[in-house]
């Protein structure tokens, strides 16, 4: 009977996290297209240093704070998903072929999946990751690139 017990108390543990996962895992509340290279002034940029695509790694922040990144190569083209300790994150600027998205969170998160650049109109799939850019809690949003 002590391991019936055992087993329930368990699994509601594991739903538990699970609910909590799903709830702490946000999605971004609007998304902008941007034309050109936007700024990365007063972010943190994250790009692969020998110019190719950008690869699973992690961006160090001040302070014990980081930015998990996590690509994965779809048939749409590579998507990525982050994970932020100790640094919540308001925007991030996803730059890929000539142009760049520009995705906002509202209220702050310290997680996303399923971000990617804009379409390559040539071949209907995400352009390769140029470069990233995260802004948070302590960070200005970039220049509005209308202006």
């Amino acid at each position: 009977m002590k391991s019936k017990g055992i087993w329930a108390t368990l699994l509601a543990s594991a739903l538990t996290l699970t609910l909590l996962g799903s709830v702490t895992a946000a999605h971004w509340t609007s998304r902008e297209f941007v034309a050109g290279n936007p700024s990365c002034a007063d972010g943190f940029k994250y790009e692969n240093p020998l110019g190719g695509d950008v690869v699973d790694g992690t961006l160090d922040l001040p302070g014990a704070a980081y930015i998990t990144i996590d690509v994965t190569n779809t048939s749409a083209g590579p998507v990525f998903s982050f994970t932020a300790s100790g640094f919540l994150v308001s925007q991030v600027t996803v730059k890929g072929g000539p142009n760049a998205y520009q995705y906002f969170y509202e209220p702050l998160t310290g997680a996303d999946s399923g971000l990617h650049s804009p379409t390559n109109p040539n071949n209907g799939k995400y352009y390769g990751l140029s470069h990233l850019c995260f802004y948070g809690e302590d960070k200005k949003a970039p220049p509005d690139p209308k202006k």
